[in-house]
């Protein structure tokens, strides 16, 4: 059985090689490229965050702080640049793939609500039974940043608006799920590889 760490060093190693690939690719004015730098951007970033707030002060606490800076940051500047021209064409299934976004918003707060919820009041609450943490980071960043800025892209895309049909594209990038393969293949098979390079 392969242990969590190595579950946690593979998927680091492929967000790196998305990270690069999408670099490399979106300097060539690949929108597909663009896409995947951002969503690996957003993976490091969530991840980053875990290890400074989730994991216990070692010799390792600057270079996880180092990490998240590093990858907001970039994340920021990303998503400050122009967005690449993408009008929605009529093979994306817009509303199809902004309807799987939002039910998976909403099953993923359901999920974390119910325990958050049954333990409030509670001193100290029994989803950090034995965690040594004061409140569950995944919680709260999932809660107050990924989860509605996931619907705010279902919606953009909703109303297929250039921004949300570009950004859905990142969305299961970042994500890394296998539930994300369906509304990004059908992304992918929709978006050209490269089209104008600003707005």
């Amino acid at each position: 059985m392969i242990s969590r760490r190595t579950r946690g060093l593979c998927a680091a190693v492929a967000a790196l090689v998305v990270l690069a690939v999408g670099l490399v690719t979106s300097t060539r004015g690949s929108v597909r490229g663009r896409a995947a730098l951002i969503g690996a951007l957003g993976y490091l970033t969530y991840n980053a965050t875990l290890l400074v707030y989730a994991t216990a002060f070692n010799e390792l606490f600057l270079a996880y702080v180092a990490l998240l800076g590093l990858s907001l940051w970039s994340l920021v500047s990303a998503l400050l640049d122009p967005q690449p021209l993408l009008a929605p064409g009529s093979m994306l299934p817009a509303r199809g793939i902004a309807a799987f976004i939002l039910t998976v918003v909403a099953l993923n707060a359901l999920a974390w609500l119910r325990f958050v919820v049954r333990d409030l009041g509670e001193d100290p609450p029994g989803f950090l039974d034995g965690t040594g943490l004061t409140t569950n980071p995944i919680y709260v960043q999932d809660l107050a940043v990924w989860l509605p800025a996931l619907a705010i892209v279902a919606v953009l895309l909703w109303q297929r608006r250039p921004a949300g049909v570009f950004l859905a594209g990142a969305g299961p990038f970042a994500v890394l799920a296998a539930a994300t393969l369906v509304p990004l293949v059908l992304w992918l098979r929709a978006v050209p590889p490269r089209v104008g390079r600003h707005l």
